[in-house]
């Protein structure tokens, strides 16, 4: 019987359980850590009693999952930079993606620990959203202009892709 699944996706798998792994083994001392430092939620005077409880909650609790996940696509892209082919260059975006996210997520987090805008507020709203669109335009645009200059998108439904053209962008973006 062959193998069902392609090497592609049987490496995407292995690399998924190896980050796993990693995120289970540190993930009790993380956040121990967290707690001693004092990194923890701080919930604001007008939210429910009911989430009173939360107080002291560590935060950043993100850099569990995306700390290993980074760590290992940053090994295998600089491997890859030795000539060694160990992961495609197509994972240079995601990682790009995932990291600045997750930049946002923990300055976010941070600030809501200090209270820069008032006791238990990371950054606003309108603030957040406009990085992610910074972001997700800079996305867009690696997409769209450079290679391959993916301009086309898949229907669910349907058999082949449609060609959008500069239509990519937005849809890139706000999607």
């Amino acid at each position: 019987m062959d193998n069902p699944l392609e090497p592609g996706m049987a490496y995407a798998l292995a690399l998924g359980a190896v980050s796993f792994f990693f995120a289970a083994v540190w993930g009790r001392p993380l956040i121990g850590f967290l707690r001693r430092k004092g990194i923890g939620k701080q919930i604001r005077i007008d939210q429910p009693g009911s989430h009173q409880f939360k107080t002291g909650t560590p935060t950043m609790g993100g850099m569990l999952f995306v700390v290993p996940v980074l760590v290992i696509t940053g090994m295998l892209n600089f491997v890859d930079l030795l000539g060694m082919n160990a992961i495609g260059q197509s994972t240079l975006l995601l990682f790009f993606c995932l990291g600045s996210h997750a930049l946002l997520g923990a300055v976010d987090d941070w600030q809501g620990i200090k209270g820069i805008r008032g006791k238990g507020e990371g950054m606003s709203p309108r603030m957040k959203s406009s990085f992610q669109v910074i972001f997700a335009s800079i996305i867009a645009a690696i997409l769209y202009f450079g290679p391959p200059q993916w301009d086309y998108v898949g229907v669910p439904g349907f058999k082949d892709f449609f060609r959008i053209g500069p239509l990519i962008l937005p849809v890139t973006v706000f999607l």
